[in-house]
Parts: C-alpha cells; structure tokens; sequence
C-alpha cells in the first residue's frame, strides 16, 4: 500500500466530513495540475451529497500517483483547508 492510500484509509471519516470536494478552486487547481481531467470533476460533482461527493474525490486519489495526491494536499493550502492537510501530514509522521 502507497502512503497516500493509508493517509486516505486512516483518516477516511474525517476526510468525508471536512473535505470541500466540489470547492471551485481546488477542482481547477487539480485540472490545471492534471490530477483530475474534466470528466472526473463532473462525476464528482453530480453527486447529491457532500460525503458523496468527498468520496467519489477520495476513490480517485487513491487511484493517483503520490505526485498528484501531494499536488491535492497543496491545493487543500490554498482553498481554506489547510488544517486537512495538517491531519493528513500527521498520518505520516506517526510512522
């Protein structure tokens, strides 16, 4: 299992409750940085619920190269969700 598959798997309830998936800025960020293509960001945002919506984005990470999901966790800085970055971080830290 790659780290950024465990981060998702440790912090999955988390995540699916704080994580702003459908937020403007970070589905453009994670286009523009090809983590995600436009077909992606439309499946995601056709879903009728946020933690649906956070989990439709977490399965595709999960899918990701560490590049991109490091890529995300940047993105998360710069679209107000900074303290899900620093959960994330913490995963990996208590290796």
């Amino acid at each position: 299992m790659f780290a950024h598959e465990r981060i998702i798997r440790e912090n999955y309830t988390f995540l699916l409750d704080n994580l702003e998936a459908t937020n403007s800025v970070l589905l453009a960020k994670l286009i523009q940085d090809k983590v995600l293509s436009e077909d992606e960001m439309q499946s995601i945002s056709a879903e009728k619920t946020s933690q649906k919506q956070n989990a439709k984005l977490l399965s595709m990470l999960n899918r990701k190269t560490k590049d991109q999901f490091d890529v995300f966790l940047n993105a998360l800085d710069t679209t107000g969700q900074q303290h899900i970055h620093v959960i994330c971080l913490r995963s990996v830290c208590h290796d």
